[in-house]
């Protein structure tokens, strides 16, 4: 996987389990810091990633800072997008 889908995959992820309120909703959105923490992608590769998911209006800025960290969010007509593409990904794969 790309860092890209590894980091939409992440997302997509901690999106699900806000809305299945299996995380409480001050836990949705994932910063680049997180990211690069819970994932192991260096910190100075995921700020490019998340800089180019914005640009493409794939992920937006949810207005929650944590410390200096911006914390990004899927739109909700994202999340569809992002999971068909993620299997177009696994099934090329096979």
């Amino acid at each position: 996987m790309t860092n890209e889908e590894k980091i939409l995959a992440y997302a997509l992820a901690k999106h699900l389990l806000v809305e299945e309120s299996i995380l409480p909703p001050e836990e949705a959105g994932v910063s680049a810091l997180e990211v690069s923490n819970k994932i192991g992608i260096k910190k100075n590769s995921t700020d490019g990633v998340f800089k180019a998911l914005r640009d493409k209006g794939i992920i937006i800025q949810n207005g929650k800072k944590v410390g200096k960290e911006v914390k990004y969010s899927l739109p909700l007509y994202g999340t569809t997008q992002i999971i068909e593409e993620l299997q177009k990904k696994v099934e090329g794969k096979k």
